[in-house]
């Protein structure tokens, strides 16, 4: 049994594909003989005086922006404006959360075995190895997303880290280098990830599915309490982040109401408009899909998870300056040949049945290509 440290994205409000992605890796790291603990990272260890001022530096930073608009200019780059509405996002989902809760932090105490610790008090606690997580953690150049820390002896390896929508400078690789190359394995989620470790000079990295496909729709069903809503009427399943969609959200109503279906709308990282939603908890939401008749998202984990449930959806592509978020939807899709499952034009495309063969054999090859790294490091 590997004592096994794992890094990934965990502080999130609203953010269920972040939550669900972890417990997908902490269940399949158990399976395989091994005790996962999740880092809660404390940063660098620093003076008292310094973190204070940190503290102060943030809060004033965070309420400066709480009250600037969002506006495009000729001066700002794009990355700028994606930030700004990074920024936007994060703030409405704090809005919301004070208004409605949806107790992703309970979650997370009662179902992941973490450590807290400062980065530099990480080799003291003797782990096996230590592992960057799925979600975009490879978004952009962290030391603890490329687990820069800790003894130079213990394994490292990258469980499906995402690049996400980030173009990375030749200046920026080369810092990369030296910290890639010190992996054991890595597989990444998209071929954006394949091409930035092939410029940083490691060539055998794999391009593997999202964790939440290595552990079966029976185990989600676990944290599925007992059903406490009955829905007798067939429901849409609406699931839709921040970034802004092709049509009106009415017009999926209308369609909705058009062909008898209610719509159970869950909105998450930013998005805010005036349809009625359910404030889903983590188990909750896995119920929503579960039992929908259809869904409808524009969300990558809510396109995973109508695979896993083997539901007939939709995916709404994002439109405007955050439309590279599509990558990894079309990327997935391309492989389990769901192609047709993007809206172009119809909602009607709801009503046609799905054949989940060509999805289910990727699913099975990606398990047993997973397998086989850890076994090739005796893991």
């Amino acid at each position: 049994m590997a004592k096994i440290l794992v890094t990934t994205f965990n502080n999130t409000l609203d953010n269920y594909g972040q939550v669900l992605q972890y417990l997908a890796t902490q269940e399949y790291l158990r399976n395989r003989g091994h005790r996962p603990y999740l880092l809660v990272s404390k940063g660098n260890r620093v003076l008292l005086i310094d973190r204070i001022k940190q503290k102060v530096r943030s809060v004033l930073s965070r309420f400066k922006r709480k009250y600037q608009p969002v506006e495009s200019s000729n001066s700002d780059s794009i990355a700028d404006e994606k930030k700004k509405l990074f920024t936007r996002w994060t703030l409405i989902s704090e809005m919301l959360e004070l208004k409605h809760p949806r107790f992703f932090s309970d979650f997370r105490k009662s179902n992941f075995e973490s450590i807290e610790c400062f980065f530099e008090d990480i080799a003291s606690c003797h782990f096996d190895v230590y592992a960057v997580g799925s979600d975009q953690t490879w978004s952009w150049i962290s030391e603890q997303y490329f687990l820069n820390f800790g003894s130079k002896h213990v394994k490292r390896i990258a469980i499906a880290p995402s690049v996400g929508h980030s173009k990375y400078t030749e200046g920026e690789v080369l810092s990369l280098t030296e910290r890639i190359n010190q992996f054991d394995f890595i597989t990444v989620r998209e071929k954006s990830g394949l091409d930035l470790c092939k410029r940083a000079g490691y060539s055998n990295a794999v391009k593997v599915l999202d964790p939440t496909f290595l552990i079966s729709a029976d185990f989600y069903d676990n944290y599925i309490s007992p059903s406490e809503h009955n829905y007798p009427k067939p429901y849409i399943f609406l699931y839709l982040l921040g970034g802004e969609i092709g049509i009106n959200v009415d017009e999926i109503y209308e369609f909705a109401t058009a062909h008898n279906l209610d719509v159970k709308y869950v909105a998450s990282q930013g998005r805010d408009d005036s349809f009625d939603k359910e404030w889903a908890r983590v188990d909750e939401w896995l119920m929503l899909i579960k039992q929908a008749s259809y869904v409808i998202t524009n969300s990558f984990h809510g396109m995973c998870f109508s695979i896993i449930y083997r539901k007939n959806f939709v995916v709404m592509p994002i439109v405007g300056i955050m439309s590279s978020m599509n990558e990894r939807i079309d990327d997935l899709a391309n492989q389990m040949n769901l192609q047709n499952r993007i809206y172009s034009d119809s909602l009607d495309i709801l009503f046609n049945d799905i054949d989940y063969h060509t999805a289910n054999n990727v699913i099975e090859d990606n398990c047993n290509t997973v397998n086989k790294l850890f076994e090739n490091i005796n893991l």
